[in-house]
């Protein structure tokens, strides 16, 4: 699946070749294959750019340099864009006061649309389940921006309700070996969200290891009570005791 940036412009001829931009893992920029090392500053720009969509100069400016003021910051977006020119030409476009990126395959977005295909629908494909596997990587990792982080737990949140969703979805057609594998990346991700050791107690239950439910309720209510103080919720306490009603809670 590609996922480009748009961008502004039909001079798409001009174009010098295709970029691919990776992003999570860390930040990685080629042109049809060779490796680009663009500055933090410039890394920056195309990150935000690539995440965000299009935008102004002066939403971009306050965003990467927030502690300079006006003037300043919108004198080091200049300087950016002058070195991605002349480094990566034809990667961002500039209209007046629009920015964008254009003709860019951007790993992050092709998974967003993945994980969103799976939340929204939950129709699963035959890639999903490898897909799913390779879905542990975090949003450039070691950028603390703020807006870095505001969209890495975005991310990662979109990431948790997809692994969940896959799982249902591979429950429900019998695929429960998978399943089971898929509901234990999402507890590994977040070991104390409640959702993903839900999912994964049911599709135990629906292999009929009643055993494996109960011992793995039993696990998330001892890591509940010390981590946090409080027990599993009735919904997932019932969700067993339905089906093994001699367990019992503190």
């Amino acid at each position: 699946m590609e996922a480009t940036a748009g961008g502004v412009g039909d001079d798409t001829a001009a174009m010098p070749g295709e970029f691919h931009l990776t992003l999570l893992r860390g930040f990685e920029l080629r042109l049809d294959g060779r490796l680009l090392r663009p500055c933090a500053g410039e890394q920056r720009l195309v990150a935000l750019l690539a995440v965000q969509g299009p935008s102004t100069r002066s939403v971009v400016s306050g965003l990467l340099w927030p502690d300079a003021n006006g003037p300043r910051a919108q004198g080091n977006l200049r300087t950016a864009l002058w070195r991605l020119a002349k480094l990566c030409p034809g990667l961002v476009t500039v209209d007046g006061d629009q920015l964008a990126l254009r003709h860019v395959e951007i790993d992050v977005v092709t998974f967003a649309r993945w994980a969103k295909r799976l939340v929204d629908r939950g129709a699963v494909e035959d890639d999903d389940v490898r897909t799913a596997r390779a879905a542990s990587a975090d949003l450039l990792p070691g950028w603390y921006d703020d807006w870095v982080v505001i969209e890495r737990e975005q991310l990662r949140q979109l990431r948790l309700h997809a692994l969940e969703a896959l799982a249902r979805e591979l429950e429900a057609r019998g695929r429960h070996a998978v399943a089971i594998e898929i509901a234990l990346s999402a507890i590994a991700l977040d070991p104390l969200r409640e959702s993903a050791h839900r999912t994964l107690i049911s599709v135990y239950l629906a292999e009929e290891n009643l055993s494996e439910a109960a011992r793995h309720l039993r696990i998330f209510a001892d890591l509940l009570h010390t981590e946090l103080g409080v027990a599993p919720s009735p919904q997932t306490i019932q969700l067993v005791a339905s089906r093994v009603p001699a367990i019992h809670f503190r």
